[in-house]
């Protein structure tokens, strides 16, 4: 009981105060008195000091909403600066597809050097390089309109006689009239063949050795299947050949 006594001094003496105060003596008044006074302040103290005023709903949720659409808006600009190209990005994307258009558009010359090659290879036997000159001008002999009359200097491949490079060159002839006359704007088609030519003083470089020239109308005749190559001479809208051939 005493020890319960002790307890309620300490802790509650505002109330331990009013039950005691006819038993406790002057000195344990004036003491008691002293102790619940500051007991009491603390208290006071303690109840105003963790008192705080709290947020209305209301402005809890406007905060809480106001700060999740700021973070949508600026997660919405973020995608929108990560995603939409600039006008410069723009411009240069348009720019290298014109450029890659244009470039995919192959040229009749671009035409005629791919059939070349595909119809007698891009090198002769003796490593050259087949094609010497390539030249697409406009036919104007012709009423269609983007005629387009074609040169080649072409260099033959090189053989043990000069019959045999003849033949070669001619048959080779074939090849490459029958891949011109496939591109639509080619009208008249002119070959040039060269060989190194050894001259009287004993120099050589390549010279001119064959020419035969082909329409499409002429082209447009010949059964390239059954086609026998020593008729050129015959068929060729020109035919030259170097005196070499003739001995």
């Amino acid at each position: 009981m005493k020890f319960l006594k002790v307890l309620g001094w300490i802790f509650v003496p505002y109330v331990m105060i009013g039950f005691q105060w006819n038993k406790i003596g002057k000195t344990g008044k004036v003491i008691g008195s002293v102790w619940t006074a500051f007991a009491l302040i603390g208290l006071i103290v303690n109840l105003t000091g963790n008192k705080t005023k709290p947020t209305p709903p209301s402005q809890t949720a406007n905060v809480q909403v106001a700060s999740k659409e700021s973070s949508n808006e600026s997660s919405k600009q973020d995608l929108q600066s990560t995603t939409s190209p600039t006008p410069s990005t723009t411009a240069e994307s348009s720019n290298a597809q014109g450029q890659e258009q244009v470039t995919k558009e192959p040229t009749v010359e671009d035409k005629v050097k791919k059939a070349i090659v595909d119809a007698v290879k891009d090198k002769t036997n003796m490593k050259k390089d087949r094609l010497v000159d390539i030249k697409a001008n406009t036919h104007h002999g012709v009423e269609k309109e983007g005629a387009k009359i074609v040169l080649a200097t072409l260099n033959a491949d090189e053989n043990f006689t000069s019959n045999m490079a003849k033949g070669s060159m001619l048959m080779d002839s074939s090849k490459v009239f029958k891949a011109l006359f496939d591109i639509p704007e080619v009208e008249e088609a002119v070959l040039l063949w060269q060989l190194p030519l050894t001259d009287a003083y004993g120099k050589t470089e390549d010279g001119g050795v064959l020419k035969v020239t082909l329409t499409r109308e002429i082209a447009a005749k010949i059964n390239w299947d059954k086609f026998d190559w020593k008729n050129y001479p015959k068929v060729a809208a020109d035919y030259w050949e170097h005196p070499a051939f003739k001995k």
